[in-house]
């Protein structure tokens, strides 16, 4: 047993947890744009060292210039110790600084909720998001029963994403089930996670820990980085492709034919998107850089002559045998050595399917 954190008693703690691509990134997405309060605090627990949802939060921290948040990086298979360990580390060091309104923990989909409460001496709240249409299929008896809503066992409050995706009968359906399975737990319907913030941050009381039934998820993941452009035909053709035994796909990529725009994609069971995610740096002025060290840091180490920072980055979760395959997939979509001798402007000639990107607000 971790003993408990005493300094956690200075600042009040939410976690956020969930399966695999339920939302849990875009509710504190959604909460830093509507929060108008002080210094908020993020942990963010990956299993793999390139954590794109604390990426997702820093830029968008930044981008609300909100200079005295802080975003923290946990790899869930922590080479010297065990992740809860340097969870409750980062929450102490918040706590004594003394200057956050709030913390919130992002546990990934294959995390231990139990250990995490297990590791602090008091939480908050307990919010876990449910994709709404995933859980839909469990209510009509057509994913494994219970998989998907016992993500929830732990929860104080349980955040229904994605409802627009439900009409009001299946919805009603669903929010019936889960009343019936958790009616201690506080139940929120919740639209591109647009959650109040209050709501996120107000003190519940935890259920005790489940005895009837447990939800064992393994997750094995993988990182799809490259340094050379997508071929935009190519890469579109696996993307609205098949996926299977792939569970989640989630990051940044680099068009050939769009040399100034970061793509974001996501892939879960229920969805698959893409679109514009930002300006690569190389492609902004310097003096129009930020000025924190921190930032620029990060822009120095992700930097690479002759394109600077445009690369590939994609988290991939699913079926090791899945994962060897597409990462192979990904790699027959990059230019090859004779596309990438053609240079630029040869590449902004290629066929590109995709929708036209305008500039992320």
């Amino acid at each position: 047993m971790i003993a408990p954190s005493a300094a956690l008693r200075r600042v009040p703690v939410t976690i956020v947890c969930g399966l695999h691509g339920s939302g849990k990134t875009t509710v504190l997405q959604q909460l830093l744009a509507e929060y108008r309060g002080g210094a908020l605090a993020f942990i963010v627990v990956q299993p793999t060292s390139f954590n794109f949802d604390a990426n997702l939060i820093r830029g968008l921290s930044a981008a609300l210039d909100r200079k005295d948040d802080a975003i923290y990086e946990v790899r869930e298979d922590e080479e010297d110790g065990y992740w809860p360990d340097e969870v409750m580390r980062l929450v102490d060091a918040c706590a004594a600084a003394n200057r956050y309104d709030h913390l919130f923990i992002e546990l990934s989909g294959s995390c231990s909720v139990t250990a995490a409460v297990d590791a602090l001496d008091s939480v908050h709240n307990v919010v876990c998001v449910i994709d709404a249409l995933e859980l839909l299929q469990e209510v009509l008896g057509k994913s494994p029963d219970g998989t998907i809503s016992a993500s929830a066992d732990e929860a104080s409050m349980i955040a229904l994403q994605k409802i627009d995706l439900l009409n009001p009968t299946e919805l009603k359906k669903c929010r019936e089930y889960l009343q019936t399975l958790r009616p201690d737990a506080l139940l929120v319907d919740s639209h591109f996670g647009e959650i109040p913030p209050e709501h996120l941050m107000q003190e519940l009381i935890l259920p005790e820990p489940p005895q009837a039934r447990e939800l064992v998820t393994s997750t094995v993941a993988q990182v799809f980085s490259a340094r050379r452009p997508f071929h935009p035909q190519r890469f579109h053709d696996l993307c609205f492709g098949d996926w299977p035994d792939i569970w989640r796909v989630k990051g940044f990529f680099w068009l050939a034919t769009r040399m100034d725009i970061v793509g974001g994609f996501s892939l879960t069971n229920t969805s698959c998107s893409s679109g514009p995610g930002g300006h690569w740096w190389a492609a902004v002025p310097r003096d129009q850089w930020p000025k924190g060290k921190e930032l620029l840091a990060r822009i120095e180490s992700s930097w690479r002559e002759p394109y600077g920072d445009r690369r590939q980055e994609l988290v991939l979760l699913g079926e090791p045998a899945a994962l060897d395959r597409i990462s192979r997939e990904l790699n027959e979509c990059l230019l090859t050595d004779s596309e990438i001798e053609l240079g630029p402007s040869a590449w902004a000639q290629l066929p590109d399917p995709f929708p036209s990107w305008t500039e992320p607000a």
